[in-house]
């Protein structure tokens, strides 16, 4: 390999890597088949005593899409006594869940690749702050709690989540953003040690 084309393998490298922490690819597809919202409901994990209070579910439609939100609500955020709620935010066509959206501070997520139990997707809440991350924490209890449907804490505007819009809102333009910036700032670098 020759060194000068070194600063342009790890720039893509790093563009790779950062892309996927805001868009994650998968090459295969991730069938789930379901009736309804409870067979859809990811399977919850959280830390004993940090579980989430009540489950609140709705089904929509957008863009050929079946959406399915699932906001977890909590009483408390850290040590604060405020309404805590974490939605989870799956994109369905043709009874294939196609991808799982979460919101991280205020930054969307989307992930095309993620683990599975039987045949929901696996959620854990981080203790006391209640980030969702898409794995099995270690020594996190299972949480069984159905949805319920009833009034959500605040509207999603589908168009920011799974497509193109400012890089606050929206899972792809994060990954470009970032990912680019990533990948310039690797390049300059590696340029000057190589």
């Amino acid at each position: 390999m020759k060194k000068s084309n070194l600063p342009l393998i790890l720039s893509i490298i790093s563009f790779i890597l950062v892309f996927d922490l805001f868009y994650t690819l998968t090459p295969y597809p991730i069938k789930i088949t379901a009736d309804d919202v409870t067979i859809f409901s990811p399977s919850c994990y959280a830390a004993s005593g940090d579980e989430p209070h009540k489950l609140v579910a709705k089904l929509s439609y957008w863009n050929g899409y079946e959406v399915i939100e699932y906001w977890y609500y909590w009483p408390y955020d850290g040590n604060q006594p405020v309404d805590d709620w974490e939605p989870v935010i799956l994109l369905i066509k043709n009874n294939t869940v196609e991808a799982v959206a979460v919101r991280i501070h205020y930054n969307w997520r989307v992930s095309y690749s993620f683990p599975l139990e039987g045949v929901k997707p696996i959620v854990s809440f981080s203790q006391l702050y209640h980030t969702p991350l898409l794995t099995k924490l270690e020594g996190y209890e299972r949480v069984l709690i159905y949805p319920t449907s009833g009034p959500i804490p605040e509207d999603v505007n589908y168009w920011w989540v799974f497509g193109l819009s400012l890089p606050v809102y929206s899972a792809i333009t994060n990954a470009l953003f970032y990912g680019l910036i990533s990948a310039a700032v690797v390049f300059l670098i590696s340029r000057k040690i190589a």
